[in-house]
């Protein structure tokens, strides 16, 4: 007899397992806000999730981790994983960032707060060099981001997303540097959530991580598609973000490396 036959497809949340993936765009985009030792956030699975269709809908294939599928060996995989293969691949992180003398460091969702259990910058750069060739761009929407220097007067309902780690010296005072310095190297594009003398915030009042809710905001603007190609990139974001804000909890004020050159890094479709 006659059948019919419905069809649904949907993304995969975790992208699979082994194997290089191969296309001209890819990214991993990592939302933690549920920690299983240390305190949690709130608004990092939202960043993750709204950046993860923004990226889809504009052609990228996405992977994205949220809170317990974040551990640091899961993100070392998928990095494994999709940094390879020619193209571009993007890292965007949201969750607390960690500090110890002169290392930065993400707070994967599985550290039990001490530094040989988060994902220091130089590890980060070590499993980053596994791109090869690839254009590569960082985010992160996380405190640490520029090198942590003190504590701010956070506003009520916000929250920084800095953990202070334990049994650590106290970090170097080196305002304006990345958390990602070791990782900003030619070939690769950058973007900090803030210096070193600040935190970054998440706000109820927006529902994200300000970085992250200022790019989401540069992503659908033609008016920062500078080039006019129809595309707004990583280096054309960062003149959304430049300023800064003092209206979500406390001054941040973004940081950009771009060792991409002449080029740019596309991100969505106008």
């Amino acid at each position: 007899g006659a059948y019919t036959l419905n069809l649904r497809f949907e993304p995969s949340t975790t992208g699979g397992g082994g194997g290089t993936v191969t296309g001209t765009k890819r990214a991993l985009v990592i939302g933690i806000s549920d920690y299983q030792y240390i305190n949690d956030l709130s608004l990092c699975d939202d960043d993750a999730r709204d950046v993860s269709t923004a990226l889809r809908n504009s052609g990228w294939a996405v992977t994205t981790l949220i809170d317990s599928q974040a551990s640091k060996a899961g993100i070392q995989a998928q990095i494994a994983r999709l940094a390879p293969g020619g193209g571009s691949f993007l890292l965007y992180y949201s969750g607390h960032g960690s500090c110890s003398g002169a290392t930065g460091y993400m707070c994967n969702w599985d550290t039990n707060g001490y530094a040989n259990t988060m994902i220091s910058e130089n590890e980060l750069d070590t499993w980053l060099r596994s791109a090869g060739t690839t254009t590569v761009g960082v985010v992160f929407d996380s405190c640490c981001s520029g090198t942590f220097i003190g504590r701010n007067t956070v506003a009520a309902g916000n929250k920084a997303r800095y953990f202070p780690m334990l049994g650590a010296p106290a970090p170097n005072a080196r305002a304006g540097e990345f958390m990602a310095r070791d990782i900003s190297v030619a070939g690769r594009v950058v973007l900090a959530g803030c210096r070193g003398s600040e935190f970054s915030y998440e706000s109820p009042a927006i529902g994200h991580g300000w970085l992250t809710y200022a790019l989401l905001q540069a992503w659908r603007t033609a008016s920062y598609d500078g080039n006019r190609n129809g595309w707004i990139s990583l280096e054309e974001s960062f003149n959304r973000v430049s300023g800064g804000t003092n209206a979500y909890g406390g001054q941040q004020t973004p940081q950009l490396y771009d060792g991409n050159g002449a080029a740019q890094l596309d991100l969505t479709r106008l």
